[in-house]
């Protein structure tokens, strides 16, 4: 076995993917080589008293050093798993629209332009079908498609160029129109250091950022290694 085959037959002997809940591992330290030696020897031992056939026991290859490795980066990848999974939910409950829209091209997705209502006061601030700016009759087919979809007191709004409609909502994050899940992953992610460097230092207090990260905005910084 290579190493890449051996570090997943570690992480499938250490974890239980059908219970194991991300935020499990949020209070758990990265092992030292001392403790991995001991997790090790006593999964051995377990294996022995189970009289396992040799291809189900962990194989001989495997040393304590691969098993701190393999144990510490699965710890990373769950810790990870929290950060954006909280950061989603900070996403929707802030309906964080322009942000959305400030780095929506920045990463790949397939959800809609969503402006606020606001931005059709001036002219007409979406793609349309042909490509060429909407005229009078263009408008008032579109005000014509839209008169159930759309509600000028909404917050936001966006626009499906195919059936020439305009949509609204209070809350497009909530409803599942344009998907905070996406837009952690980026942040997160390691093209996304500049829209985490702008939440870190102009949209998240120190508070929020505790509650998201359980750390502090340098721990965070170091954790992703923000210049």
């Amino acid at each position: 076995m290579n190493k890449a085959e051996l570090i997943e037959r570690i992480i499938d002997a250490i974890t239980d993917p059908w219970n194991e809940c991300p935020f499990d591992f949020e209070g758990i330290h990265p092992l030292t080589l001392k403790e991995a030696t001991n997790y090790l020897a006593e999964l051995r031992r377990d294996e022995d008293l189970s009289d396992l056939d040799p291809e189900d026991r962990l194989p001989a290859a495997v040393t304590p050093e691969l098993y701190m490795e393999a144990f510490n980066c699965y710890l990373r990848k769950m810790k990870h798993e929290c950060h954006i999974l909280r950061l989603s939910k900070y996403l929707t409950a802030t309906e964080s629209v322009c942000e959305y829209d400030q780095f929506r091209d920045d990463y790949e997705h397939n959800d809609p332009m969503v402006l606020p209502v606001d931005f059709l006061l001036d002219e007409f601030p979406f793609p349309t079908a042909s490509g060429e700016d909407p005229d009078m009759l263009d408008m008032l087919l579109i005000g014509k498609n839209s008169a159930r979809t759309f509600n000028p007191e909404h917050n936001y709004c966006w626009y499906d160029k195919h059936t020439a409609t305009l949509f609204s909502s209070d809350t497009p994050f909530h409803d599942g129109i344009i998907h905070a899940r996406a837009l952690a992953e980026f942040i997160l992610g390691p093209d996304g250091h500049t829209a985490l460097n702008y939440f870190l230092g102009s949209l998240l207090d120190d508070d929020e950022i505790e509650e998201i990260f359980h750390c502090s905005e340098a721990e965070v910084r170091e954790l992703y290694s923000l210049s």
